[in-house]
């Protein structure tokens, strides 16, 4: 086939690239120059493709799909494509990808959740962080967060701008990319800061976590006023008569949200108030790139990686008590059915009344036990904000939505970052009484948007995906629980209901905590699709622009659609910009999410190691084809490999662990004695060795 434009045929360039891309040397020098007349043209009309310096025809990657490269293993990555699903691409598919790259994916016929790249549209950086190692005599960089085990990133040392050795960790800026290599030069040492301990330093920096802001960045945040004037109050409604508090953890410092109640003709009002951090961060400056960047703050180690500057993240912006504070207010009237009978949005001005801890607000609401941050009115506020919650709640479990147990851990820390004790995050009354809040703030704030035709980034949940459901739905038919519904048109009801049916907790965790990974997962989308797991058809996130840029982004298209200009007609690239920050904002909070699973992951092996040859009680909670992971009672799990219980012993995935000499010997949710045998920091992986059953299968066997 070859290329036409402008009516002419250029046989010359389709017969110069139809076996792959070349560099863009070698392919001028190939072609006429009447031919080269024509490149412009048919690179605006996506006939070819250029990048970096090579040249690829378009033709050849047809029926491909585009995506990013989210995450990297040992020898394999993660691309998420535009389609909302995920690639698994092998080392020796990847054609150079490194992480964060925008890539074209040719998905396998056979297995459309693998495939190959075949063409790299965008790097997403030239300068890149990791560990100086020596591989045969020669200096590499090696991060597998950026790259496979087997891609080499040579450094070229007669360039680098700085001495460096061995185990030494460094940025990188590379000079050019190979197939399965790339040339690199030093140019930075880093220097752990101590804000983090080095190990989650370097899960931060392997992630392309931001741990400094740039300069310009905090020249902007440190310009910005430390307290309200009066023109700032102008066009607002004054609040800061009303009762109103901020509720979070112990250690929170910035404090996007406060909240108040009153009685009205029967109803409950209640308002949620937001920091108004659009205000101050405007669009394109130079904190707005910047929190772009990072698009959340990052929770590791008890502490945190903000998004804006602490000028902003800890003080303007934070609805600190006693002190006037600028925000976008969402107050709506709730009746005793839970129902929204009315609701408005509004800009405003508010003084907290106190800054309270979700454990004191639980110790009063659970036995009445009053701190002296809870003062007579704030009480009263209190006991009206838990009532609107309670019935709120019961609407949203009425509509189906869905309440599934996922493993969180708490971890405590001594003054060296040493982990002394490790348990369960459990969610109590006050937790759930402002997560209530909030999901119905968001909700209406959503609602008000579509309904007035306002773009914005909404947060959809779509529905799951169907071979994975129904993987599910037999893991919960083996434990004796048939599922009643299709995995064609199955609601978040019908899964509600199926997971109360099962009054056994140990049962009801371990089927929910699978039905999580079935489910699809979250994102940010410029197209209202609603919120399965919510079982709502409107939503976004609102309540957090502190520490999510979605949520600020929201907040700004409220000020340039809403409060200021009404009607205001949208111009299109607004709608392309907001599709593109929502798919990157996505791609982000996956890397995040990947990070404080890491650093989770490590924390446990490093409180773990002390208790190496200790035995203890756990529970078999998944299997792979190479083993079982245990969680014990504290949440913590690990790894018991076949090899370590019998070499005849194999994962059968509808009968369980199977021994080809006594049948099967093991199910999910048996409970065995393990022995700890190792627990390394290093590769953050705890490993089981069995000791004895002590317990029956909880898994019923069909026909009994």
């Amino acid at each position: 086939m070859a290329l036409f434009f402008g009516g002419k045929m250029t046989e010359e360039i389709y017969f110069a690239l139809k076996d792959g891309s070349l560099l863009e040397e070698d392919f001028l020098s190939s072609i006429s120059e009447e031919s080269k007349l024509l490149l412009a043209g048919l690179i605006e009309q996506h006939e070819l493709l250029y990048y970096r310096g090579s040249f690829a025809l378009a033709d050849k990657v047809k029926k491909c799909i585009y995506g990013k490269i989210t995450s990297m293993k040992a020898y394999s990555a993660v691309v998420s494509l535009e389609n909302g699903e995920e690639c698994a691409i092998d080392y020796e598919d990847l054609n150079g990808g490194l992480l964060g790259d925008d890539v074209l994916v040719r998905l396998f016929k056979y297995d459309h959740s693998s495939g190959e790249i075949i063409y790299i549209l965008k790097r997403a950086n030239w300068l890149i962080f990791g560990e100086v190692v020596i591989f045969n005599g020669t200096y590499c960089l090696v991060n597998e967060m950026i790259s496979p085990k087997n891609y080499r990133i040579f450094l070229k040392k007669n360039k680098s701008l700085v001495s460096y050795k061995e185990h030494d960790m460094v940025y990188c800026e590379v000079e050019a990319f190979y197939k399965g290599s790339c040339n690199a030069f030093v140019t930075k040492k880093m220097e752990v800061n101590g804000t983090f301990s080095k190990d989650v330093t370097h899960i931060l920096l392997k992630n392309q976590a931001h741990l400094e802001f740039p300069y310009e960045v905090v020249e902007e945040a440190r310009e910005l006023p430390t307290w309200i004037n009066n023109k700032e109050m102008k066009n607002r409604i004054d609040f800061r008569k009303h009762i109103i508090v901020t509720i979070d953890g112990d250690d929170a410092k910035d404090f996007d949200d406060a909240v108040e109640a009153t009685l009205l003709e029967g109803n409950i009002e209640v308002g949620v108030h937001i920091a108004d951090v659009s205000h101050y961060v405007l669009a394109n400056s130079f904190l707005d790139k910047e929190a772009k960047e990072r698009s959340q703050s990052i929770y590791v180690e008890n502490k945190v990686v903000p998004m804006l500057p602490f000028e902003l993240s800890n003080d303007i912006c934070s609805l600190n008590p006693f002190v006037d504070r600028l925000v976008q207010s969402v107050r709506f009237i709730i009746n005793s059915k839970g129902e929204v009978v009315s609701s408005s949005l509004d800009r405003g001005v508010i003084c907290s009344a106190g800054r309270l801890t979700y454990k004191e607000v639980n110790a009063f609401l659970k036995k009445g036990k009053v701190s002296k941050n809870i003062t007579e009115p704030i009480s009263k506020s209190l006991l009206l904000l838990y009532k609107a919650s309670s019935l709120l709640g019961k609407r949203y479990k009425k509509m189906g939505s869905l309440e599934i147990e996922s493993i969180e851990h708490v971890f405590t820390l001594d003054s060296n970052g040493d982990v002394t004790d490790v348990k369960e995050r459990k969610q109590d009354v006050a937790e759930q009484m402002i997560e209530n809040l909030m999901i119905c703030a968001n909700e209406i704030v959503s609602k008000t948007m579509k309904k007035l035709d306002i773009p914005c980034v909404y947060r959809i949940h779509e529905n799951p995906n169907v071979k994975r459901l129904e993987n599910w739905m037999n893991l919960s038919e083996q434990f004796g629980f048939s599922c009643n519904f299709s995995p064609f048109e199955v609601t978040p009801k019908e899964l509600q209901k199926h997971l109360l049916s099962i009054k056994d907790k140990e049962k009801r965790k371990l089927i929910s905590n699978h039905l999580l990974r079935a489910l699809a997962k979250a994102k940010y989308s410029i197209v209202q699709k609603g919120h399965f797991g919510l079982a709502l058809k409107d939503y976004c996130h609102f309540t957090s622009p502190i520490r999510r840029y979605p949520d600020l982004l929201v907040h700004r298209l409220l000020d340039e659609y809403y409060f200021d200009h009404k009607g205001r007609k949208v111009d299109k690239k607004v709608i392309v910009n907001l599709e593109e920050e929502s798919y990157k904002a996505s791609i982000i909070e996956r890397r995040i999410l990947q990070i404080e699973r890491e650093v989770d992951d490590l924390l446990c092996a490093k409180y773990m190691k002390q208790f190496v040859g200790s035995s203890f009680s756990g529970i078999i909670v998944s299997m792979t084809s190479k083993g079982m992971f245990i969680e014990l009672e504290n949440g913590i799990d690990g790894f018991l490999p076949f090899e370590y219980i019998s070499t005849y012993v194999y994962y059968d995935e509808w009968k369980g662990v199977v021994s080809s000499r006594k049948g099967v010997l093991y199910h999910l949710g048996e409970s065995l004695e393990v022995l700890l045998e190792s627990s390394d920091p290093m590769t953050r992986q705890i490993t089981f060795s069995l000791l004895k059953n002590t317990k029956k299968s909880i898994i019923k066997k069909k026909g009994k």
